[in-house]
């Protein structure tokens, strides 16, 4: 796992992701030996693999999207330079469902035919409307999204803490740091549907385990102002905000905390927190009391693989701004090529070869991305570590580490993935 040569293949999976390619017409039946003896379906011919993006290019975490799809445009070329996958050229359908629940099923219906996989779903309200496609059609599927519930789908490649696991660490961080203690009052605003849903129950088992007030107000995904939420929590007395919002809803909550004089730490999870936000007038509120609570290292962590995927983003696009999600993108990429390059040793690039090729996988090192996955365990998360960072404009990625990924005691005993309430 250590050899060049899978280093290579890693930063060239990437283009798997997100890189735009032309499709190719493929059959359900599929099964078909090539001359190379190697088995192929939908999305495979014999000299090119097919897969499918469907994103948010211009919706609420547009920004993010919007990353990933630069990090694999970077690397397409480079992948099918050094051999492709499995001997093939890989092309790429990518679709922007602009965050919109019926826009993205009806997107999906047209794509998946002609795809091997999905190596990006963007969104937990597009994960959950398509789960039940998902499995019928038996499709491997790598989610830009970090939902609990996912982690039931056999199709899906979930790595890393999953949202109430972030927020479990998050809130253990802010107790061992003195800024809770039993009895206060927590508020927690969250965006209705799956992604808010599963870091609310992260919130609430940590607020009962603490012996917490968790004060809960739900958002809508298109909200940008947070001013009443904020208010109505100030009146609350909370002594601390958890978010699980996007980053437009962040910025807001931590400008109308300042200027209500809401003096907390506000504590949001990976998707919450972008770079460009510290150039916004939220950006001294945030400097002053943010803090990320991920699973997916910042680009300035001082291992591997965020430099890796840094150095990457940054030669091409020296005058952009990148966040986590260009590390996530590649981190992801990284597991997702030891499942192809599994699937090639089977000689199997069928769906149910890929997907073999998965439960076939144990654990996995992403040379510092995501902590150490393990994904050994159907219905698991692949890991209950996540980190702490706060804002810092003067590093790459905006994010400096204050606290390595860690698991808490906390963390230790919750009731992840299938076992979760």
């Amino acid at each position: 796992m250590r050899n060049s040569a899978l280093r290579v293949a890693v930063v060239a999976a990437v283009a798997v992701l997100v890189t735009t390619g032309c499709a190719t017409k493929a059959t359900r039946s599929g099964g078909a030996r090539g001359g190379d003896g190697v088995k192929t379906g939908p999305g495979v011919t014999a000299d090119t693999v097919t897969l499918a993006v469907l994103t948010d290019m211009s919706g609420p975490f547009a920004p993010i999207g919007k990353q990933l799809v630069q990090i694999g445009e970077l690397v397409r070329a480079e992948v099918n330079d050094t051999g492709g996958v499995c001997g093939r050229k890989l092309a790429i359908q990518v679709s922007d469902h602009g965050y919109n629940v019926q826009k993205a099923v009806t997107l999906y219906k047209s794509m998946e035919p002609n795809s091997l996989a999905f190596l990006q779903i963007l969104g937990a309200p597009i994960n959950a409307a398509l789960t039940d496609s998902v499995k019928h059609d038996k499709v491997l599927t790598l989610p830009a999204t970090f939902a609990q519930t996912l982690l039931a789908n056999p199709y899906v490649v979930l790595p890393g803490a999953t949202y109430d696991l972030e927020l479990v660490n998050g809130v253990a961080y802010l107790a061992e740091q003195g800024k809770l203690a039993k009895g206060d009052a927590v508020g927690h605003i969250y965006q209705e549907g799956e992604y808010g849903a599963s870091a609310l129950a992260g919130s609430r088992y940590a607020a009962d385990k603490l012996g917490l007030k968790l004060v809960q107000r739900q958002v809508k995904a298109t909200e940008e102002d947070m001013a009443g939420y904020v208010a109505s929590l100030k009146a609350e007395g909370v002594k601390a905000i958890l978010l699980t919002t996007s980053p437009k809803q962040t910025a807001s909550a931590a400008a109308v905390a300042k200027s209500v004089g809401l003096d907390v730490p506000l504590v949001g999870n990976n998707p919450t927190f972008t770079q460009s936000l510290l150039e916004t007038p939220a950006g001294p509120a945030l400097r002053a009391n943010f803090l990320w609570s991920s699973t997916v290292s910042p680009l300035s962590a001082d291992r591997p693989g965020p430099k890796a995927a840094l150095a990457v983003y940054t030669k091409a696009y020296p005058n952009d701004k990148p966040s986590y999600s260009v590390g996530s993108g590649y981190g992801a990429a990284k597991v997702f090529i030891e499942i192809v390059r599994k699937a090639c040793q089977n000689k199997d690039l069928t769906r149910e070869g890929v997907a073999a090729a998965f439960r076939q996988l144990g654990q996995v090192d992403t040379d510092g991305v995501f902590p150490p996955l393990d994904f050994s365990k159907p219905g698991k998360p692949s890991s209950r570590a996540s980190g702490i960072a706060q804002p810092d404009p003067a590093l790459p990625g905006g994010l400096k580490e204050v606290r390595a990924p860690f698991v808490s005691d906390l963390a230790k005993e919750y009731p992840a993935g299938a076992d979760a309430k």
